[in-house]
């Protein structure tokens, strides 16, 4: 698949509504977001905010043409819904030649709208006179290229990039003053109940024609979030656990997996797993199902997903001599725990065990710490340094490595695993590598039957 190379640069979403530029306050969480297949940046269809502290999301989509850097203001996304009465902007369409903004004023003010050229020269200045209330305003602009729009008033002002279109003559008009009661339920209705705060775990997920990517972090203002895609398996883009958690998947060759690690705390019975916070050492204890949050952390768990023991993941089903029967255990319906040569055949159609790890590994410093050696992603497999649960207690190597089961037991106590490292593309696969205490809690990722 060929993808034209774009120019990049930065816009704002408001609500389901896009925005070249923001006036925000200092409280205000701001992220760019940039998407790539391999090394070719991509414009995107839609964006899906999932909030993974509240399970709250809301879809953005009808995003403009020839834009692959989206800059995202996570705050503004429920503060305006909080505030429809106040003063403010909002941007409502920001395209080719069109640029729309609602303007909310508490009382009459003469807007003074200027377009300034890159090198500073003014092109375009016009005035509206508003009533208080809230007013859409329709620019049609014929300054070619990209140029700076700058809305002032008395107590507002605000700027944003803008692209025009020379078929057009530049005018300005003022729509009808619209109530209160009526642009606040537009915009309920474009966030879907989306809430955010900071210190929530927000999970950005990437779209582009039936190929997508994933990326789970606590935000923080200026983020820089830079997503791999890769084709969702054709007739399951997405997985729902018993618990309701959802995963983006990933078709890799003639497998599909899950593009993210495991957070259930149930069978797919509705059965409890047990919750192992706090428990001490558990060496010797290869029958209880425990599952661990990394460092009793519930965002650590949010983020990497859930730890658990190979009692855990098995939940009583045994996968025959040599690895030889799929077991479902802790995943879900239709899914499995992969088996030891399922893990291989991944590998193999990656590469061999000396590379595949890189081409498995998230790219970026956001989760693995540097040098993140190899990593390209460009499996869209998206391994996360999870760490692992020792049997005796400590929580390890978060941020530094990937573990996960396989369903194959060996050595009475011990099980056979897949590792990767933040400072090697190598994912190890061999016996004396790649094998854990069944009392010790590692990542899962399931495979589709």
């Amino acid at each position: 698949m060929k993808i034209r190379k774009m120019k990049s640069f930065k816009i704002f979403l408001f609500i389901g509504v896009l925005a070249l530029g923001y006036s925000g306050n200092a409280q205000d969480v701001i992220v760019t977001l940039s998407a790539r297949i391999l090394d070719t940046p991509v414009e995107l269809d839609s964006i899906l905010l999932t909030n993974l502290s509240n399970s709250s999301e809301t879809y953005l989509t009808s995003l403009p043409i020839g834009i692959t850097t989206y800059e995202i203001n996570l705050s503004t996304l429920s503060e305006i819904l909080e505030k429809p009465g106040s003063t403010n902007i909002q941007v409502y369409r920001n395209y080719c030649g069109l640029f729309q903004f609602f303007v909310s004023l508490q009382s009459m003010q003469v807007l003074n709208i200027s377009i300034y050229n890159l090198v500073g020269k003014q092109v375009y200045q016009g005035n509206l006179k508003c009533t208080a209330g809230v007013h859409l305003v329709d620019l049609h602009n014929g300054v070619e290229g990209i140029s700076i729009i700058r809305i002032k008033g008395d107590i507002i002002s605000a700027c944003y990039k803008i692209i025009g279109d020379t078929k057009y003559s530049t005018t300005l008009a003022l729509g009808n003053n619209l109530s209160f009661q009526n642009i606040s339920m537009s915009l309920k209705n474009s966030v879907s109940g989306f809430k955010y705060s900071p210190g929530d775990v927000v999970r950005f997920t990437a779209n582009k024609k039936g190929i997508s990517g994933v990326f789970s972090n606590i935000p923080k203002n200026m983020d820089s979030i830079l997503i791999s895609l890769a084709p969702t398996c054709t007739s399951t883009p997405w997985v729902t656990d018993v618990d309701g958690n959802t995963y983006l998947t990933v078709q890799i060759g003639d497998q599909c997996w899950m593009r993210e690690n495991l957070r259930t705390t149930h069978y797919s019975d509705g059965s409890s797993l047990v919750d192992g916070k706090g428990i001490g050492n558990i060496t010797f204890d290869l029958s209880t199902k425990y599952y661990f949050s990394y460092n009793d952390s519930l965002i650590y768990s949010l983020i990497y997903g859930k730890l658990y023991t190979f009692a855990g993941l098995m939940n009583d089903q045994y996968s025959g001599p040599y690895d030889s029967i799929a077991v479902q255990g802790v995943c879900p319906d239709g899914w499995h725990v992969p088996r030891d040569v399922e893990w291989t055949q991944l590998i193999n159609f990656l590469g061999g065990d000396s590379i595949a790890g890189g081409k498995m590994k998230e790219i970026g410093f956001m989760h693995w710490l540097e040098p993140n050696q190899g990593a390209s992603n460009s499996s869209g497999f998206t391994a996360l340094p999870g760490g692992f649960r020792e049997a005796f207690g400590l929580f390890h190597v978060q941020k530094l490595y990937s573990y996960w089961w396989t369903s194959f037991m060996v050595g009475g106590s011990y099980a056979f695993d897949r590792v990767i490292n933040y400072n090697t593309p190598i994912i190890y696969v061999d016996p004396i590598s790649s094998k854990k205490r069944r009392s010790d809690g590692l990542s899962v990722r399931c495979i589709k039957n």
